[in-house]
């Protein structure tokens, strides 16, 4: 019997190892899927690493997906609370409200018990692990939840560990007093974990040499990848029908919605005056249309679309006209992308299908799409701008063939699934340390 990643008992055939790969604990909110950028890196990294090797602790849902060997969801049964660290966060909170006269509320107390803690895993699956004896833990942490927890299991199984910034976690700004103390709590852990991790990784280039400079460190690039020999070669031109449909696939932050906002306010006055008929089509979990479906649902131009498997995006992608990647421009989300890379970017990037980058400069996305020069790009908020973009595109669609050309071949140089996971291996290889199993 094994636990599946509920942590419930089920019955399973025993994983057989591949005694010339480490074998790995992988430590991460996300559990491996195609929904979103963390399960697609997730993905992506461990692609074709066998299975008898790998143990996930994760925080994600279910996706209706079947529940792996070797998984399991952390959950409240898991949750240690600190009780000396629990104190000295109120302490200093409290502190805070006093200055500033505010008043303490139910959300500040949640999240303060909650980022006190950390997690442990319940004694079954803890005996699991240690049988599984990991060599080396992968990890990303977050919030100072996570980063506690990734200390102490890395210490109990005297496992060295890596580091994965997906995110730029460090320069986010604070917005109330419980958000000042956790975050500097968070800072304190993830630079002690950081400085003892075997190696730290990023999602961008910028990310690397930023990170690189704060720890004093190397820092490698790991980030989306895809099966290349999957997506040929664009060859047809493009061209467009009386109806021209808009697509975005991916996540949507709230961050994002108001550069969507601006997006549907000019196709709303550009099927006023324009002879093609436009629609948006937006792909999304039913979790992102929950949270943007109110404000928008007086548009019949819009519709929801659930979003696609992997193996229906080539597909989904390359049925649209025109690709959009949106990104906020609010100071909060200038911080949060300063670095990240955008998951769905690849299979954009190898879709055939023109892509409109709408996002301010100075953030990773937005300046990986300038450097390549496969995007019809506005790095500054403007519903003028961006209405004039699309009504060029609709205008002289064909000159935009170029540009998907060199869209595809900047993927096939840089994300090939097969050897950025061999890449990846070659990582795991060097941070291990020997056990016998």
């Amino acid at each position: 019997m094994v636990s599946d990643y509920m942590g419930n008992a089920k019955r399973s055939e025993k994983k057989v190892l591949d005694y010339r790969l480490p074998r790995v604990l992988v430590l991460a909110q996300n559990r491996r899927h195609k929904f979103t950028g963390g399960g697609v890196v997730l993905s992506n990294l461990f692609h074709q690493y066998p299975e008898g090797n790998l143990k996930f602790i994760h925080r994600d849902q279910a996706y209706d997906l079947e529940n792996r060997q070797g998984e399991y969801r952390v959950n409240w049964r898991w949750v240690k609370l600190n009780l000396s660290t629990l104190l000295s966060n109120f302490y200093k909170i409290i502190r805070l409200h006093v200055r500033d006269g505010t008043l303490f509320n139910i959300a500040n107390l949640r999240a303060i018990v909650q980022q006190s803690s950390h997690f442990s895993p319940p004694k079954k699956i803890m005996s699991e692990i240690e049988l599984f004896q990991p060599q080396v833990i992968y990890a990303q942490a977050s919030d100072a939840f996570w980063s506690k927890s990734i200390v102490k299991l890395a210490s109990t199984l005297d496992s060295p560990h890596i580091i994965h910034f997906m995110d730029n976690h460090l320069d986010r700004k604070s917005n109330s007093n419980s958000e000042e103390v956790i975050f500097n709590e968070y800072k304190q852990r993830i630079y002690g974990l950081t400085l003892t991790a075997k190696k730290v990784l990023a999602i961008s280039e910028s990310m690397a040499q930023a990170y690189g400079d704060r720890f004093k460190c190397p820092v490698d690039v790991f980030r989306a990848a895809i099966d290349v020999s999957q997506w040929p070669k664009p060859r047809e031109k493009i061209s467009l029908k009386k109806c021209v449909k808009i697509g975005y696939v991916g996540s949507l932050e709230e961050s994002q919605i108001p550069s969507l906002l601006d997006l549907i306010e000019v196709v709303n006055d550009l099927n006023e005056t324009s002879s093609y008929r436009i629609k948006i089509i937006l792909h999304l979990t039913s979790a992102y249309k929950a949270s943007v479906w109110p404000r928008i649902n007086t548009h019949r131009f819009v519709s929801f679309v659930e979003h696609p498997n992997f193996s229906d995006l080539k597909h989904v992608l390359s049925d649209l006209d025109l690709l959009v990647s949106l990104y906020g421009f609010g100071a909060d989300s200038r911080a949060y992308y300063k670095y990240s890379f955008a998951t769905k970017i690849v299979p954009y990037m190898l879709s055939g299908t023109p892509i409109m980058v709408y996002g301010p400069g100075g953030i990773a996305p937005v300046e990986y799409a300038r450097a390549g020069d496969w995007s019809i790009l506005i790095d500054i908020r403007s519903r003028k701008l961006l209405a004039d973009s699309v009504n060029d595109f609709l205008e002289k669609p064909e000159d935009k063939q170029e540009m998907v050309i060199r869209a595809w071949e900047s993927a096939v140089k840089n994300h090939d699934l097969n050897s950025n996971a061999l890449k990846f291996q070659s990582v795991l290889q060097d941070a291990s340390v020997d056990k016998r199993a």
